[in-house]
């Protein structure tokens, strides 16, 4: 569970990832339903949720992404739908049932320092977050009371199961044309070992002709890499 906006740009050239929302789309549903820009930062949970206190000026949340569900004292509150929030009331995420990542924003935004123009946690490079860490019980978030009031959006945003367009890379030269086939003919699925920088994905073997030792490539959202395992 992090901090996370919309990401840290303009430092790849010096190494520094973007880092940024998993799921921009739900981060910016989040935003719009509490009066933000979409790119503000927000608490990013991954697979699990977590517990909140309000412990200050009333302010208005909302979550969005993952199928998460949200809930007040155990009452549980409508999907993709801002609520406001009272000194001393408890907020429950619960865990992501499609999809790994969820958001919830507050009006006005957390009043965290941003590092290289962002308060995305980038945990490698100790960028971004808390002290340039993941969240952890007894953590306070300051923020600021906006104005926004509540609302509710109404479009779903479950994640399309339907097919994924692939495009070869400049290795594809590296496979015969029977690995090629296999990689787009059979099932793959997403096995436990999971990060936010990758999946590891399980399913039949690729092995390349030429051998899997390359120069190293630059590496965009959405790379499917085959390594020699």
């Amino acid at each position: 569970t992090s901090l996370q906006d919309a990401g840290r740009f303009g430092y790849q050239r010096f190494g520094v990832s973007p880092a940024g929302a998993m799921d921009r789309l739900a981060l910016a549903a989040a935003n719009v339903l509490v009066g933000n820009g979409p790119e503000v930062g927000a608490i990013e949970f991954m697979a699990q949720g977590g517990s909140l206190v309000c412990a200050g000026a009333p302010v208005l949340v909302a979550l969005a992404g993952g199928g998460a569900t949200l809930a007040v004292h155990g009452k549980p509150t409508p999907a993709q739908t801002s609520l406001l929030l009272q000194d001393g009331e408890m907020l429950a995420v619960g865990p992501c049932r499609i999809g790994l990542f969820a958001y919830l924003a507050v009006s006005g935004g957390f009043t965290v320092a941003p590092q290289l123009g962002s308060l995305s946690l980038h945990r490698r490079s100790g960028l971004g977050g808390l002290e340039g860490r993941a969240l952890a019980p007894g953590d306070r978030l300051p923020y600021t009371v906006g104005t926004a009031l509540p609302m509710h959006l109404s479009d779903d945003l479950a994640a399309d199961d339907g097919p994924i367009h692939v495009m070869l890379g400049p290795q594809d030269d590296y496979f015969p044309a029977e690995a090629i086939a296999r990689f787009l003919g059979e099932g793959y699925r997403v096995s436990s070992r999971i990060a936010r920088m990758g999946y590891q994905l399980e399913g039949p073997p690729l092995v390349a002709a030429r051998g899997h030792n390359i120069v190293s490539d630059g590496i965009v959202s959405g790379h499917v890499q085959v390594p020699g395992n």
